[in-house]
């Protein structure tokens, strides 16, 4: 018998990660690393004790949510590179600075 082939695992650059908070909720970020850099970036979602069908697919959508940020932030990295989101989204280009 043959040894088996190691699996390959690629890696992402953008993970969601979540933690507990003390309330029962549970906080959900990204965890960002590109070219030896990392940064974790808050999302403010929230997922909730699931109690009931309600709650079941409230987190069920903050959970697709998170997924579809992620995917955005991991074609921003490939376009862009490892980019400080909290100054692109604070920064706010005028109308009249963009024609000038």
């Amino acid at each position: 018998m043959g040894r088996k082939k190691k699996e390959i695992k690629l890696k992402e650059p953008v993970r969601i990660r979540e933690k507990n908070l003390l309330d029962g909720s549970v906080s959900m970020y990204l965890d960002i690393y590109y070219r030896g850099n990392r940064k974790k970036e808050g999302l403010k979602l929230y997922l909730v004790p699931e109690i009931n069908a309600a709650t079941k697919l409230q987190n069920a959508n903050t959970r697709k949510l998170a997924k579809q940020i992620k995917a955005q932030r991991i074609l921003d990295i490939q376009k862009e590179g490892l980019v400080d989101w909290e100054k692109v989204k604070k920064s706010s280009l005028t109308l009249s600075a963009w024609f000038g």
